[in-house]
């Protein structure tokens, strides 16, 4: 598998132990029924909303998708008695995509990007996220990368396979579903290919919107 990571999922049954994962990262979704393995942020978040998710042309179409699930997640989960909150960092206390109704919320989905969309949704417990051998995107605070240093970014086309454009260091100050390279070693790399449950994740705050309204 190459060090460059873009839009590949593949989905496999949670019992069958023949089936050998190779991506970086396997998940449970749909109350552990499922089991998918995904290359990146944006491929779990398509094994997750559903694979209409890659129809999306725009960053606004993403963002819809992700409200729509987490909105409908966090209803469910808090008539079962733990309240949540579905937000972006950008939009006011006041107007939340959804709130539970006079209840305090036990846990936040944070729909910014699909980064902290996963990381919010694991650490509720609405998936379960497995990180490869010596992959640490989500298990460790890494820095953001520029466009050259990021999984992402194919420097030899000058190219994201992201967001299926050039190269978009013009959008900086940050894009915050950047990974850096070596926090995903390509399975070439020789570190195994078992899995770990990733603990709860810590969203930094230069994985929010927020952040880089209050620099510029």
């Amino acid at each position: 598998m190459s060090k460059l990571i873009g839009k590949k999922l593949k989905y496999f049954h949670p019992l069958d132990r023949e089936y050998k994962p190779t991506f970086p990262f396997v998940a449970d979704v749909e109350n552990g029924e499922t089991k998918i393995e995904a290359d990146g942020p944006y491929a779990l978040v398509c094994g997750v909303v559903g694979i209409e998710y890659y129809d999306c042309e725009t960053e606004d179409a993403c963002w819809y998708m992700r409200a729509d699930y987490a909105a409908k997640t966090a209803a469910f989960v808090t008539a079962m008695g733990t309240p949540v909150l579905v937000t972006d960092s950008t939009l006011p206390p006041e107007k939340p995509v959804w709130a539970p109704e006079g209840k305090e919320p036990v846990h936040t989905i944070y729909i910014d990007s699909d980064w902290t969309f996963i990381a919010s949704l694991h650490n509720m417990g609405d998936i379960t996220l497995y990180e490869r051998a010596g992959v640490k995107a989500f298990s460790e605070e890494r820095p953001l990368p520029k466009c050259d240093g990021c999984a992402y970014f194919d420097a030899a086309g000058d190219y994201c396979r992201l967001f299926d454009t050039e190269s978009i260091t013009e959008l900086q100050p940050a894009c915050i579903d950047g990974i850096d390279r070596e926090s995903i070693p390509a399975i070439e790399a020789g570190l195994g290919r078992e899995y770990r449950k990733v603990g709860k994740i810590v969203i930094p705050e230069f994985r929010f919107k927020k952040f880089y309204q209050r620099k510029s």
